[in-house]
């Protein structure tokens, strides 16, 4: 009687230590499980942000030459009206000479009569 209780509580202490090993190892594989889901999630997540900075550096790049262009328009806009405005100023002033001749008065000071 003493041998099959003795071994009875081997065969029960075999069980408890298997089953604590099994949920031990679960344990573990689910911490190792969990690990590579996060490694799998932040290098997902960085792949997101690096896509995110890559397309709003594009679009930084593609504003500022866009906005290089309109300065160039700006600039070419602003000398064609100095341009314009100087010739409608020498058209005036002729204008203004020719008349004061007919006059027979000096013309104005600062203007060269032509």
């Amino acid at each position: 009687a003493m041998i099959a209780w003795e071994e009875r509580q081997h065969v029960a202490a075999t069980q408890i230590q298997r089953v604590y090993r099994g949920h031990r190892g679960r344990y573990r594989a689910s911490k190792i499980r969990n690990m590579k889901a996060v490694q799998v999630a932040t290098r997902d997540y960085n792949a997101a942000v690096k896509i995110q900075s890559m397309y709003r550096c594009w679009r930084a790049r593609r504003d500022y030459n866009k906005l290089l262009k309109w300065r160039n328009a700006t600039r070419i806009k602003a000398v064609w009206k100095g341009h314009i405005a100087r010739r409608k100023y020498l058209n005036r002033k002729r204008s203004w000479n020719v008349k004061q001749k007919e006059a027979g008065r000096a013309s104005l000071p600062g203007l060269k009569v032509e």
